[in-house]
């Protein structure tokens, strides 16, 4: 395993974070297990395809962070940056043909 700063870690280190770590890893489970829930909760009222492809808009919210709020890809070459809009487009348009699919 490793870190962020890209030195090496062991399997004992992952027990050994302060409360505040633990506290953020409990809420993300909490909001997690919500989100999950009113999807499955709406899966019964929009049809199971819409539930799927709203639940699955969480990963282009997440790519859009990484990719342009935290700027994960900084440091990699030339188009890489066009290889990753296109990414995103073509997933949204994937998950648009399945919300759109009866």
């Amino acid at each position: 395993m490793v870190n962020y700063l890209g030195s090496p870690v062991g399997y004992t280190n992952y027990f050994r974070g302060n409360r505040r770590s633990h506290l953020m890893g409990i809420i993300g489970g909490i909001v997690w297990c919500i989100g999950m829930s009113f999807s499955i909760m709406a899966s019964g009222k929009a049809r199971p395809a819409i539930s799927y492809g709203l639940g699955q808009g969480a990963i282009v919210v997440a790519a859009l962070w990484g990719i342009y709020l935290w700027h994960e890809f900084r440091n990699t070459p030339k188009g890489i940056h066009t290889l990753l809009n296109l990414m995103l487009l073509c997933y949204d348009v994937g998950l648009g043909l399945i919300i759109a699919a009866r």
